[in-house]
């Protein structure tokens, strides 16, 4: 074991002074055209380890794989990583080592991980490794001010609104498992922390492997103003092999077809031999009997769950495939799978006495009659048998027992049935991964695993230096899961980094109140924003240049006649209406081409004005048209231009919004045949000159198409024709009349049209002798200021996309007093600033009330679990006919505070909003505050026993936010009444301290 590192009381940075910096002090300059991140593959070997790290701060018995010899070279540069790496492969190396410079330079370590239970297990890990470790949980600390301090994400977040001055000596911030960005409800949190970390603080993020770790890096990085590192290695230590088992032959050995080997090959083979089997199963080809017994109901199979799991355990340990983790995604089905298996016996008698002596020394740390709850008793036996069972609904000390049992190696034949929640943090790698289906609900609908998270499971088979492969298992109970279905699974990519930053009461009051950062900078720092960060430097670039341009135009409106603007807004809105006219039109067409309709609006000779490519309004005249296999319509043209086998040159005013009636006519007396999409097809004139074109589509034929000046008599004549029509005025076509279309919002749109064409024709100004240079230039100051005020909206806080639920949000604090109408916080803001745990809103509107203040602690606290419990499907509680009342009263304050945000804009029907509130727990937090044992209240509820002591712990949590709030307002009957609230739920087992604290 390498040497602690010592620790002394002076800070100093790299040698210097640490100069104290305000924690929430930002510029809001953002560095947009700063490298901010950069790759480097795990493949890469790094030449001259030892010379590049002469000193290293800690050393490891092994020798350092090159991805953690990257991240090592960087940070004792002071530079930033973003490690990506599969399970087990190593990744928290790079975490001790960031530990370790900091007691080497004697500056302060932060470590946060995303869960309660990782953080306890990561503490005694670095306990064993490093001097002067804390921990920081919610109801927990230890060495509040030690060098390295472990916590939750929220810990840290609640730190940086509060100023903590802690944070003035940290270095380095590791966050592990920073994929947990993506949680629908938690992921904000690591983006506040992110945008609100001080700038000289460097960042360590460890993450699973993601398909956008340079985009997220590079928001990191900008929000950071530093460049972050991105190493990642798609090695895995120990390769996965992937397995269907059908259990449809006698002999189980022959159960399983191996469908994706160590290589990441997709065997189609073995896929169709399970395919075969299961065929075999369905049409009763099987000469013998199935040894699972009689059939089941379940669809397509053949057996009990319960034969089913016994057979396969039998199985797994003869293959010598055990420890092995099978992930169930059901607290029930764990519970049921595992009383499935509970007649084997997988240990052996020295095995089972060290089981029970390390099981007896846990649960003395429980009172008397907490040791022989049903749940404790139940998990001693199966352990004993060498099974075991993890997921949300244990008790803590329960869960922890598994995991050190599991991760310790006691039980070497064993299996574990987990639900998903093991895969993530907890160390402990198995020789095989069985799922026990791979779809789940995920709250909404049934839905098949995604590929990350498949993979986050399926990398906790095969333990590193142990193990060949790793063996991944999938149960078919049903049909066998559809082949790309199991390829998108087992190889595709994983779910990418996304931002589910939202706003919150909390924080909006938090950042007004502190003044540092305003809620519009983090809003835009935010990674949903990312976009707008890489475009910003952009448009502040075009903006300045569109703006010098502007700048050196002259407005000249004096020179201009007095009918101009009123002339060229008219041009404007004709532009508009032809623009839409044309929208309309080619959804019409796409119906009705084959109509009598479609075929006139096109007919041969129509005369129509063209822009595709360097033509712009072009006459031309149809000679056809075609359909593409896409489905849209390409028509053959003779386009009028001004020189023989020249592409038409722009003039003046080709660019402008201006009806080609209007222009003066130019110089163009040759023809070119050319192929038009209907898009490009700008107007239609009633002028149709047919016998002349079916000469020209003729020679167009016989030539194949080609471009340039014909020499064909009769398209001489076209030309000619195209001159004199342009020169003589061009009637628009009127859709109603002329070609019978009916459809009334293109009707109504080509009588605006017309109806504009003939104001538009009534103006003096067309006669000025420079009109179209006029309007050209006036065109042009226009243009670019539209630009302006575009790219000024861009950069401004408008183009946010959570700024109309901010501004709604502050509306609602303004209404409830909250905030003054100055945005100065008032003292229900600064109480609801306290409230961290539950709903910050409804939390303090009970206060203010005079709501808590009329009740015993005991009710207190019952009626509080309402704001913090989440499971929705539960017994109905009974209730005295005190809390029933006040029940009542808090379903009447929610409902006004609804009320006030939809009256306010916000979208939260108060149905909705009254669904947050989970009363399955009143009954028995209540028992509980009045001293009932444990036992006896978990008889009150179908609620697991390790719910109900999450419920009761971050009631804790809850019951320490009001009081502060109390505090806050002055009001010392209710601080006590909290206070003893606290004291009355906190004993026994729901409070017994973690085993990895001990």
């Amino acid at each position: 074991m390498p040497s602690k590192c010592p620790r002394t009381i002076r800070c100093v940075w790299w040698g210097k002074q640490i100069l104290p910096k305000p924690v929430l002090t930002r510029s809001l300059s953002i560095l947009s055209h700063l490298l901010v991140s950069d790759h480097h593959d795990g493949a890469s070997q790094v030449k001259d380890f030892a010379d590049q790290v002469p000193d290293p701060a800690y050393t490891w018995p092994f020798e350092l794989d090159t991805f953690q010899k990257q991240a090592v070279v960087r940070m004792e540069q002071h530079e930033s990583v973003f490690v990506a790496a599969h399970t087990s492969a190593g990744k928290t190396v790079v975490a001790e080592y960031a530990i370790a410079l900091c007691q080497k330079h004697m500056t302060r370590c932060i470590y946060t991980s995303p869960i309660k239970a990782l953080s306890n297990q990561k503490y005694r890990d670095f306990r064993d490794r490093f001097e002067d470790v804390g921990l920081l949980t919610g109801d927990v600390q230890i060495k509040p001010a030690a060098a390295c301090l472990i916590m939750t994400t929220e810990i840290l977040r609640s730190m940086l609104y509060r100023g903590a001055d802690l944070i003035r000596d940290v270095e380095w911030v590791i966050f592990d498992e920073i994929h947990y960005i993506n949680d629908s409800d938690r992921g904000v949190v690591w983006e506040e922390v992110i945008i609100m970390l001080p700038d000289h603080i460097n960042i360590v993020m460890l993450s699973a492997t993601v398909p956008n770790t340079f985009q997220f890096a590079d928001w990191v990085g900008r929000t950071k103003k530093r460049q972050i590192h991105v190493i990642s290695t798609a090695k895995r230590p120990v390769p996965l092999e992937h397995f269907l088992y059908t259990g449809n032959e006698v002999n189980a050995t022959e159960h399983f077809y191996k469908i994706v080997n160590a290589s990441k090959q997709f065997e189609e083979l073995g896929y169709k031999k399970a395919l075969e089997s299961k065929k075999a199963k369905k049409s009763g080809k099987n000469s013998h009997r199935d040894n699972f017994g009689p059939k089941s109901r379940d669809k397509g199979w053949g057996h009990s769950d319960k034969q089913l799991y016994q057979t396969l355990v039998r199985v797994l340990k003869n293959k010598d495939l055990q420890p092995c983790v099978i992930f169930t995604f059901s607290k029930k089905r764990c519970e049921d799978n595992a009383d499935a298996v509970r007649s084997l016996d997988l240990t052996s008698p020295e095995e089972k006495n060290l089981i029970q002596h390390f099981f007896r020394r846990s649960v003395n740390r429980l009172a008397g009659t907490d040791r022989d709850l049903p749940q404790v008793t139940r998990m001693r036996d199966l352990l004993q048998r060498g099974v075991g069972v993890h997921h949300g609904g244990l008790l803590p000390i329960m869960k922890e027992v598994v995991e050190m049992l599991f991760a310790q190696g006691l039980v070497k034949a064993s299996v574990l049935f987990a639900t998903e929640t093991f895969a993530m943090g907890v160390n402990m790698p198995a020789r095989c991964v069985v799922f026990d289906a791979v779809s789940k609900w995920d709250g909404q609908d049934k839905r098949s695993l995604m590929a990350g998270e498949y993979i986050q499971m399926a990398g906790r088979a095969g333990r590193r230096g142990l193990d060949q492969t790793g063996t991944v298992i999938i149960i078919c109970k049903g049909d066998v899961p559809d082949r790309s279905v199991l390829h998108s699974m087992m190889l595709g990519k994983p779910t990418k980094l996304e931002s589910r930053f939202r706003l919150t009461y909390n924080m909006i009051l938090n950042l007004v109140r502190v003044e540092e950062l305003r809620v519009e900078d983090m809003i835009r720092r935010s990674f949903g924003e990312i976009t707008t960060q890489q475009n910003f430097g952009e448009r502040e670039d075009e903006l300045e240049e569109t703006q010098g341009r502007l700048a050196t135009l002259d407005s000249g409106e004096k020179k201009m006649p007095a009918d101009f603007q009123e002339f060229y807004e008219l041009t404007r809105l004709w532009s508009n209406e032809s623009g839409q006219s044309r929208s309309l039109f080619l959804v019409w067409h796409a119906r009705g081409r084959e109509s009598i309709q479609g075929l006139k609006a096109f007919s041969l000779g129509r005369v129509v004005v063209v822009n595709s490519g360097s033509y712009r309004n072009a006459l031309a005249i149809v000679l056809g048209w075609f359909d593409i296999h896409t489905g849209e319509s390409i028509f053959q043209m003779l386009v009028l231009v001004e020189a023989q086998g020249k592409e038409q040159p722009a003039e003046p005013g080709d660019l402008l919004p201006l009806p080609l009636t209007i222009l003066a006519t130019p110089e163009r007396d040759y023809c070119q045949s050319l192929a038009v999409e209907l898009l490009n097809l700008a107007h239609k004139y009633n002028k149709v000159i047919a016998l002349l074109c079916q000469h020209a589509a003729t020679g167009i034929r016989q030539r194949q198409g080609k471009g340039g000046r014909l020499s064909d008599r009769s398209l001489g004549c076209v030309e000619s024709e195209l001159s004199h029509t342009y020169a003589s005025g061009l009637p628009v076509v009127d859709i109603q009349k002329d070609l019978k279309i009916k459809e009334l919002a293109l009707v109504e749109c080509n009588r605006d049209i017309h109806r504009l064409l003939e104001q538009l024709r009534n103006f003096p100004c067309t006669e000025h002798p420079n009109f179209v240079q006029l309007y050209a230039h006036y065109h042009e100051r226009k243009t670019l200021e539209k630009q302006v005020q575009e790219l000024e909206h861009k950069l401004s806080d408008a183009n946010l996309r959570l700024l109309p639920e901010y501004e709604q949000r502050m509306h609602v604090l303004e209404r409830l007093d909250y905030i003054s109408s100055e945005q100065t916080v008032l003292l229900k803001g600064r109480v609801a600033c306290e409230i961290t745990t539950c709903d910050e809103v409804l939390a303090t509107e009970l206060v203010f009330g005079n709501h808590l203040n009329n009740l015993e602690p005991e009710e207190i606290v019952a009626l509080l679990s309402a704001l913090v419990f989440q499971e929705r499907r539960v017994s109905a509680p009974t209730l005295t006919g005190r809390l029933e009342a006040n029940v009542e009263v808090i379903k009447g304050v929610a409902t006004r505070v609804a009320e006030t945000q939809l009256a306010c804009g916000m979208n939260t029907p108060v149905d909705e909003y009254l669904e947050t509130l989970h009363f399955g727990l009143v009954e028995v937090v209540y028992e509980w505050a009045c001293g009932m044992p444990f036992k006896q209240i978990t008889g009150l509820t179908d609620v697991l026993e390790g719910s109900i002591v999450r419920c009761i712990t971050r009631l804790d949590e809850t019951c320490r936010d009001i009081r502060n709030a109390a505090h806050v307002v002055g009001d010392p009957r209710l601080f006590e009444k909290m206070q003893k609230a606290s004291d009355l739920i906190k004993r026994d087992i729901v409070f017994a301290g973690s085993l990895y604290t001990a």
